[in-house]
């Protein structure tokens, strides 16, 4: 088991590459100034993968009625 964090996560997001950035105030690949990703500790910067999205969603389904995992999860377009 990995080691519990309680000090502030510094995760950013770069909306130009759509890519995570952790404790870094600008992209290194395009230079552009990512936006603070707000999270309260002790939060799990992790992605989610197709597999882990579907789980998630299926699990809503089956607490809440068919339909609901997406509802909270919706589709998100490709840029």
């Amino acid at each position: 088991m990995g080691a519990v964090r309680l000090g502030k996560i510094l995760l950013r997001w770069c909306d130009h590459c759509d890519l995570p950035l952790l404790e870094e105030n600008e992209c290194g690949i395009c230079g552009s100034e990512p936006k603070k990703v707000e999270m309260t500790p002790p939060g799990d910067p992790k992605p989610a993968f197709p597999g882990d999205v579907d789980l998630i969603r299926k699990v809503i389904d089956d607490q809440f009625g068919e339909g609901y995992g997406y509802a909270v999860i919706p589709e998100v377009s490709k840029r």
